[in-house]
């Protein structure tokens, strides 16, 4: 994983940081002095480089390319996609959280954790199910909140579990892929 220099952005193994248009590095111009120099002169118009310096301006790669600057601002802040412990690490991190939204990936790794932790609970003593329901049951729904704002949904729409068959729905929205770009959960 490759973080930006200049604000510690993901960079997601590209050259170009999509949040502050840094460049990162194998880019024209190449300065005896590292990446430092080579965005600083890349970032100054022409007008007020040194007319000896090799650098020549180049702006960045969104703008370069009209057709990424949508693809840019639709990743922007949005929540992406994890891996086995980095949801469980994530979802514990944000216990009660129920702002913002989760990917598919973060929510159903964190609930196979939770099945795990439950069986495995439950085959031990019956008391330590209880323990392990009541210390799960608050990130559970916290995840299953931010999932529903993924998909534009608000977190009240769990309460359609209530309602005969509305389980299955509220299933199929947290099974489903979540709205691209920002909506108004973020």
């Amino acid at each position: 994983m490759a973080l930006c220099s200049s604000c510690g952005n993901d960079i997601f193994g590209g050259k170009v940081c999509y949040k502050c248009g840094t460049r990162v590095g194998g880019f024209v111009g190449n300065s005896p002095q590292g990446d430092g120099a080579n965005q600083q002169s890349q970032q100054m118009p022409p007008a007020q480089q040194n007319a000896g310096t090799p650098h020549q301006y180049q702006p960045p790669i969104y703008q370069q390319y009209p057709a990424a600057q949508g693809q840019i601002a639709q990743n922007q802040g949005l929540p992406k996609s994890m891996g086995f412990s980095e949801a469980i690490k994530y979802c514990f991190s944000n216990y009660a959280n129920f702002k913002g939204r989760a990917k598919r990936s973060e929510y159903w790794f964190f609930i196979l954790f939770c099945f795990i932790v439950y069986l495995v609970a439950f085959m031990l003593s019956p008391d330590l199910y209880a323990v392990a329901l009541l210390a799960l049951i608050v990130p559970t729904f916290s995840a299953a909140v931010r999932r529903l704002h993924d998909k534009g949904r608000s977190g009240w729409s769990l309460l359609w579990s209530f309602v005969p068959f509305g389980s299955l729905v509220i299933l199929v929205w947290l099974a489903s892929e979540g709205q691209p770009g920002f909506n108004k959960y973020g």
